[in-house]
């Protein structure tokens, strides 16, 4: 069992004892300590935060945590569901929330979750406010409301939409030239919440082919096992590109955000996009399984 507590948030494998792991008591404690700080800081008056999550398999078991723990704490909870960590950074904003929690363990294995924590203009703690939820967390210095004041869940499964049309809005993003190109686009979306969102954005484009390549890794069961991103992906993705598909192709590795991923596929050059299969990490990352 692993659990690291760090400024940028709290990251462990699942189970085992308290303090020893991501336990359902580490969990609480942590998403307790975190409501108390943004209940001091924040200047919004929503008396709401957001919480969004990858496709991993202890994904629904950590938000059924963190979101009774903030309704715990007195915050009305906005739940994203399954969504990338910008799609929840926009979110934030965009619901003129207090704060934010994503959760993810990026490129760590399966049995791995984090609690990443955000503040109300949708970025991730700075170094002092990070150590004081550590703190708060270590003192248990926090205190439920009474049955009055509990908070209530919101269930928003929009932002993926609205998220990419805020992309489509952007001027550098020339819509029509895109659709007119017509590229077949192979997507190896590893398993998790990019295999929603990119083939998504990439339909807009009605003349725009997806490889089934991509369909099939974000539907894959979730039987347990890990799919990993190995040097064999990017060898498949090469091909993609330099074979039968002719097109662009995407890898969307751990901790790439979506609107620099979607960027570079949109602006790159012709040979950029030839060479977009020698650009993919070969190193071997990990993501979880999940049906989508």
């Amino acid at each position: 069992m692993s659990l690291i507590k760090s400024i940028s948030g709290i990251r462990g494998t699942i189970g085992g004892k308290t303090g020893e792991g991501l336990s359902p008591v580490d969990v609480v404690k942590f998403t307790a300590a975190y409501a108390t700080l943004i209940r001091k800081t924040t200047t919004r008056k929503t008396n709401t935060i957001v919480v969004g999550r990858d496709a991993r398999l202890s994904g629904e078991m950590v938000d059924s945590l963190v979101v009774a723990t903030l309704c715990a704490m007195g915050f009305d909870v906005v739940n994203i569901g399954l969504a990338s960590t910008p799609t929840t950074e926009v979110a934030v904003v965009g619901e003129q929330a207090c704060g934010g929690i994503i959760l993810t363990a990026s490129h760590n294995p399966a049995q791995w979750n984090a609690l990443k924590l955000l503040n109300e203009n949708g970025e991730f703690l700075n170094d002092a406010e990070g150590k004081e939820v550590l703190r708060i967390a270590e003192a248990e210095e926090f205190e439920f409301v009474d049955v009055m004041a509990l908070g209530h869940e919101l269930t928003n499964t929009t932002w993926n939409r609205r998220h990419i049309q805020q992309v489509l809005d952007l001027k550098l993003v020339d819509t029509e030239a895109i659709r007119k190109a017509g590229f077949t686009v192979a997507v190896d979306a590893v398993n998790s919440v990019g295999g929603i969102i990119i083939p998504q954005l990439l339909r807009v484009y009605s003349s725009t082919n997806i490889s089934p390549f991509s369909i099939t890794m974000a539907r894959r069961s979730t039987s347990g096992s890990t799919t990993k991103p190995t040097s064999a992906r990017p060898s498949f993705m090469r091909s993609a590109i330099w074979g039968r598909f002719s097109g662009i192709g995407s890898g969307v590795w751990a901790n790439l955000p979506v609107a620099s991923q979607l960027s570079s596929m949109m602006f790159s050059t012709p040979s950029a996009r030839s060479n977009w299969g020698m650009m993919m990490p070969p190193t071997e990352l990990t993501a979880s399984t999940a049906t989508v």
